[in-house]
């Protein structure tokens, strides 16, 4: 019984697939219902699983609906927060980089303006060589 679960679904999937053989079929009568999971083959058709199905209340139906919209509400808050989150991070990185940026620039800046200070030192040096 734990497995019926994960064996349902794979019932469904098989369905779903065609490949198998597999089919689902939805009896109705009068106010009830019942899903099938049935396996075709030319010689009979084999129930597998019979689930009878009733119509539920409108408060069931509201309830259900509600716990839904709750979890969907929770699911959207935990994504809105965490993209926030990842918002700050991304941009205090980015900061991070344009001043390290900034920090190079200034520096090589500051050995571009040394080397032009030496290669005019060996100008005039050459220059005052006979």
């Amino acid at each position: 019984f734990p497995s019926f679960p994960s064996k349902f679904i794979e019932l469904l999937r098989m369905c779903e697939t065609g490949r198998d053989k597999f089919e689902l079929h939805l009896l109705t009568q009068h106010s009830t219902a019942s899903m099938q999971v049935v396996e075709v083959n030319p010689f009979k058709h084999l129930v597998h699983l019979s689930l009878g199905l009733s119509t539920a209340t409108d408060s069931v139906v509201k309830q259900y609906l509600a716990d839904c919209l709750r979890d969907l509400q929770k699911k959207h808050q935990a994504l809105t927060d965490k993209s926030e989150s990842d918002t700050r991070a991304h941009a205090e990185r980015i900061q991070g980089f344009e001043e390290s940026l900034r920090q190079l620039r200034s520096q090589l800046q500051g050995d571009q303006q040394s080397k032009e200070q030496e290669l005019r030192e060996q100008g005039d040096v050459m220059k005052e060589q006979p």
